[in-house]
Formats: C-alpha cells, structure tokens, sequence
C-alpha cells in the first residue's frame, strides 16, 4: 500500500511538524528522557532534581530551553514526540486543552469553543 506524500512546507498548515526520521532524530535524547518517566522512582529522582536528572540525557540547549519555557509546540517542531510532550504537560500542572491551545497560537478559552464547535467535525462546516 502506498502512502500519499506528506505535504510540502507550502501546502501544510501554520505550525503544523510532520514528524519524520530527521525530526525524530533531532528529538532522540528529549524523548528518551520523558519516557524513562514511565518509571516512578524515575519520576521521583527528576522532580527532586530536574536539570541533574536531564543532565544524564544530553538534551539539546534549545529543547531544554524550550521545555523551560513551556514551549509545548515549539518542543514537538524540535523534535519532541507529542505523546511524550502530552505526559509532560501533566506533570507541570498544564492541561491537553491548555497544550492544543498553545499549539494552534489561540487563548484557551477560543481553542475550548472551538473544541465544543459542533461544525468542526463537518468538511463543510466552518469552523
């Protein structure tokens, strides 16, 4: 089975990261450390010490500035797994809503209407 191409930069919406092996690559060592979170006595070692715990991980300066800021968007662009950056969200007290808010570059309460938009879910629609 053939799979279509994905879209080029010009025709792929604002902000929107096709993650590919060169983006995966560029998000190995961040993605690695949010999944050894899995593990509790992981969690517990990272919470007492988070940049001593990343310091095992040789994050990328950018990605740990990103992740810093809260830059949820920004860390999947650099090569952060979404999953990895959804479990991460939780941990520092943001939610799905406030993370896809982030993403599309609108305030939490337009992304929640938005969300609640009925049409949203009709190709005809304009939501």
């Amino acid at each position: 089975m053939m799979h279509p191409p994905a879209p080029t930069a010009s025709r792929r919406p604002p902000r929107m990261t096709v993650f590919d092996g060169a983006t995966s690559e560029a998000g190995y060592a961040f993605n690695r450390f949010g999944f050894s979170l899995v593990r509790e006595a992981n969690r517990t070692r990272y919470l007492a010490d988070p940049e001593g715990y990343m310091d095992g991980f040789a994050i990328p300066a950018a990605q740990r500035a990103l992740f810093a800021a809260r830059d949820w968007a920004g860390l999947v662009e650099a090569g952060a797994s979404v999953y990895i950056v959804a479990k991460l969200t939780g941990m520092h007290g943001s939610t799905l809503l406030e993370m896809g808010a982030q993403m599309r570059g609108e305030p939490l309460e337009t992304f929640r209407a938005w969300m609640r938009d009925p049409r949203r879910f009709d190709p005809a629609g304009d939501a």
